[in-house]
């Protein structure tokens, strides 16, 4: 039986074919490193921890490395699906107080943006809080 954030990349994957180029990473070696690597045609790329379930734990280790990589200007999502919908934020320095909390867990609804994963992830990537209306 699949866990809940297998079952939300099998989502993520489906409903993002043929959008974007993306690698599942598995890495226990090296903490905070999130879950996806993904470039987007005309070569915007960058990470995304998935999670699963309305509430969830984001851990320092996660936290920190994509905050470092977003300061350089990279792109790093953190994305919760709650089995029906997408929820997402672009991780930076406006959201970092509130995410950098890891002993209690995130609330979903505390993430900013809803939808699909084309609606999420193409308008976080691109850099807007508020996705395009042609992607539902």
């Amino acid at each position: 039986m699949r866990k809940p954030e297998q079952l939300a990349w099998v989502n993520m994957r489906r409903e993002m074919s043929g959008l974007w180029v993306a690698q599942r990473h598995e890495d226990r070696f090296t903490c905070g490193i999130p879950d996806v690597s993904f470039v987007l045609p005309g070569g915007v790329g960058g990470w995304i921890e998935l999670k699963a379930g309305d509430r969830f734990k984001v851990s320092p280790e996660q936290i920190q490395w994509m905050l470092l990589r977003a300061r350089y200007g990279q792109c790093c999502i953190l994305a919760a699906w709650d089995g029906r919908v997408w929820h997402a934020s672009r991780v930076g320095e406006h959201n970092f107080d509130r995410l950098r909390v890891s002993d209690k867990c995130t609330d979903i609804s505390e993430l900013g943006m809803s939808g699909s994963p084309a609606h999420v992830i193409l308008a976080l990537a691109n850099g807007s809080e508020i996705a395009p209306s042609s992607v539902k």
